[in-house]
């Protein structure tokens, strides 16, 4: 598949790759790798949130 970069720098890869994250690696040859990725965000420790609120509470 041939693509043109748009003047804007934009690539336009169709409907199918919408929405998806890519990692982007550029070459020592010039070329642009895109490999698909999946973000997964790091749990939040709700214990140690609600600890550091109440401590903020009761100091002045």
């Amino acid at each position: 598949m041939v693509k043109l970069v748009g003047r804007s720098g934009q690539l336009s890869l169709g409907k199918k790759y919408s929405g998806q994250y890519y990692d982007v690696e550029l070459l020592t040859d010039g070329a642009i790798l895109l490999r698909p990725v999946t973000i997964v965000a790091k749990p939040i420790d709700r214990e140690a949130i609600a600890s550091l609120l109440q401590a903020a509470k009761s100091s002045p």
